[in-house]
């Protein structure tokens, strides 16, 4: 048998050559295996799927446009082992996050903190389009770009993240033997593109009242900034080292964990609230 993506081009190719059972799977039309209706929230998504046995309700931690193909491409397995409908649903449900993949941090006071892997712009892109879904506030990203890497995407990377967050805080990422500073000028001749005000000082402490960005070198500082500006409703995406539990500077490494920063600078917020 085979299982593929009806709304691929290529699936449709790869149909014709497959001498097999073919179920297909897909999210904008009819399939053997379709959504026929789905919610999706920071904690997970809940799926109505139409299979060749009838419907299935399953739920999923998983968020984001991306898993729900994957959710349906493990359904149309499933359908095609003849694993029972229940067995499926506990199997879905039982699945976890993948570790920096927009991996929720747990927060508190009405704010979201994801942090993720996505180090290329159609990445960022997409985990700021899944975020933007959820949010009954602001968008905040935080990113950079790694050294002795393309350095051709770091203006795009820029330009992203400005035109989809409400503020972009441009930071350091693993610079490895290149100077920090000459990397984030480069992620802001994109930046510049689409920003509408580039802040020279904290929008945390003085407030923001449009769309821009904002340049904090400093990693560590650069996520406290983000999560201490961030109020009720608001949406925070820390991008581009995800699972990553250092940062390479020079030839040499340092611990820094993503998570790790958030959550202290998640404390250190609820430490001044509590003032």
């Amino acid at each position: 048998f085979a299982v593929l993506n009806g709304d691929d081009p290529r699936g449709e190719e790869l149909g014709r050559l497959s001498c097999g059972t073919v179920i297909r799977y897909a999210v904008e039309r009819r399939a053997d295996v379709w959504p026929q209706g789905y919610e999706e929230g920071p904690d997970g998504m809940r799926v109505r799927a139409v299979t060749p046995r009838g419907p299935l309700e399953i739920e999923s931690p998983l968020i984001g446009r991306h898993n729900l193909y994957n959710l349906l491409a493990a359904v149309a397995v499933g359908e095609a082992l003849g694993v029972s409908p229940p067995a499926m649903a506990a199997g879905i449900a039982g699945l976890e996050r993948v570790p920096g993949r927009l991996e929720r941090v747990p927060a508190d006071g009405g704010i979201h903190v994801f942090v993720d892997y996505a180090h290329t712009p159609d990445a960022l892109a997409r985990a700021l389009e899944t975020l933007r879904k959820f949010r009954t506030g602001r968008l905040i990203s935080v990113f950079g770009c790694g050294g002795d890497r393309d350095r051709g995407k770091r203006p795009e990377m820029g330009r992203v993240a400005a035109a989809e967050s409400d503020l972009a805080v441009i930071t350091s990422d693993n610079p490895r033997t290149e100077d920090p500073l000459k990397i984030i000028e480069e992620i802001e001749e994109g930046a510049r593109q689409t920003a509408r005000k580039r802040y020279e000082i904290s929008p945390r402490s003085h407030g923001w009242k449009e769309p821009g960005y904002v340049v904090i070198p400093d990693r560590a500082e650069a996520i406290q900034e983000a999560i201490g500006a961030a109020r009720p409703g608001d949406m925070v995406l820390i991008a581009g080292k995800g699972h990553e539990d250092y940062q390479i500077l020079g030839t040499g490494k340092i611990h820094f964990d993503d998570r790790e920063e958030a959550a202290r600078a998640l404390a250190f917020r609820r430490g001044e609230a509590d003032r």
